[in-house]
């Protein structure tokens, strides 16, 4: 197996640069170097952001760049070339494919970086780029351990097909050691909330390890971004005793249960919101479903947080059916939290 290689002056190497905005041909100038030794690691407080040549993946860049330049963070481009799992007759039938696919993310890497490098406009960003062999998800997953946030688009395609779609998916999201941000593709002529500077942040609160990490998390986006946030916490009838489903959203019982939902978030917030005295905080309460709220939330929103699993999940469960619906519903970007430690 070839060891990891870097973009850097012109050439690829086994030893990690860093882009810096302005290099030839879109492939910047390395303005540092660390020997990265075996292993394509990130810096901590990278983000990172997966491609593989797909509108999805483009998409996905030029929001990851954006994020990074606003913090001031370096942002890392990976590629991961993965290897028929089928037998080849004659060793270098087997090597042929994997360097074809190589010299294929060595395209893409320099196209995405120079996409990267457009999306924030001449800002100071440091861009690294570099592939590695193996399985998408166990990569990605691994370089979430020291990663800020990982960024994701939707509908790959080409050997990283499934990448951004169903089981990984749900495997990168549900494992990661950071949050993870999820690019939906929008309908040609559909405006993009995520743009509006003006769009609130939204995130689900459901009172679990998940969800808390998550409300942090958007309070910290609301305030760097100087936006509104939504608060929703959203409970639903489920384990209620079935002589009370169809009763009137009047009734006295379920007037009581939404008194207790309300005081239940408004404890949370104003936790926190004497940490983040400058954000205004919009708080909804509604007996629904939480992922039908939220979606409807996403039309609106610059981004919808949540956590990877809430209070009703079963254990062994990595991700919550919340979560795994807005990974298909959601009509902006959608950050996903696991519980902390």
């Amino acid at each position: 197996m070839p060891r990891p290689r870097w973009w850097q002056n012109g050439r690829w190497t086994p030893r990690r640069g860093r882009f810096a905005p302005g290099g030839p041909r879109g492939t910047g100038a390395a303005v540092a170097e660390r020997d990265s030794g075996n292993s394509a690691g990130v810096t901590a407080g990278t983000v990172c952001v997966g491609v593989d040549g797909s509108e999805g993946s483009a998409r996905a860049v030029r929001w990851a760049a954006r994020y990074a330049a606003a913090g001031a963070l370096p942002l890392q481009l990976l590629y991961v070339v993965t290897v028929p799992s089928v037998f080849y007759s004659e060793p270098m039938a087997a090597r042929f494919v994997e360097d074809e696919r190589t010299r294929i993310g060595e395209k893409i890497l320099r196209e995405a970086a120079a996409a990267a490098r457009a999306a924030v406009d001449g800002a100071d960003l440091v861009i690294d780029a570099g592939y590695e062999v193996g399985s998408p998800s166990e990569v990605l997953i691994d370089r979430t351990a020291d990663a800020r946030l990982l960024v994701m688009g939707t509908r790959g395609h080409g050997e990283l097909t499934g990448l951004f779609v169903g089981s990984v998916t749900r495997a990168i999201v549900g494992h990661a050691h950071c949050p993870v941000a999820v690019i939906p593709g929008l309908p040609d002529g559909v405006p993009d909330p995520s743009d509006r500077p003006d769009a609130p942040v939204v995130v689900g609160v459901d009172g679990s390890e998940a969800g808390l990490a998550a409300l942090d998390f958007a309070y910290a986006e609301a305030e760097a971004r100087g936006a509104e946030l939504v608060a929703v916490h959203v409970w639903s009838d489920a384990g209620v005793h079935p002589r009370l489903l169809g009763s009137r959203a009047d009734d006295p019982y379920w007037l009581r249960v939404q008194r207790t939902e309300e005081e239940r978030l408004r404890s949370l917030v104003e936790e926190r919101s004497a940490r983040h005295p400058g954000t205004w905080v919009h708080q909804v309460v509604e007996r629904e479903n939480p992922a039908k709220i939220l979606a409807e939330w996403s039309a609106h929103a610059q981004m919808v947080v949540t956590g990877s699993r809430g209070r009703g999940g079963f254990a062994g469960l990595v991700l919550g059916s919340t979560s795994h619906a807005l990974l298909h519903r959601s009509k902006c970007p959608l950050v996903v939290l696991r519980p902390r430690g």
